[in-house]
């Protein structure tokens, strides 16, 4: 998940980190800090964090049989 972030964040020039805060049964929540200087890039910024974690989402369930 985090290469996936860093493959579309870096490349536009901001830098984050990833923390893994809880895990409650089966769901995982993680937190995000994000550096950039340009506020109004903040949705296009939230939507590629989101993206990222919904591809690496899916990307491990198909891993896994049914």
């Amino acid at each position: 998940m985090k290469s996936k972030l860093e493959e579309s964040l870096r490349a536009n020039g901001v830098s984050f980190n990833v923390y893994f805060a809880s895990r409650a049964g089966t769901v995982n929540t993680f937190t995000v800090t994000l550096r950039f200087s340009d506020f109004e890039r903040l949705n296009e910024i939230l939507d590629q964090v989101n993206m990222a974690f919904d591809k690496a989402y899916w990307e491990l369930k198909k891993g896994i049989p049914a």
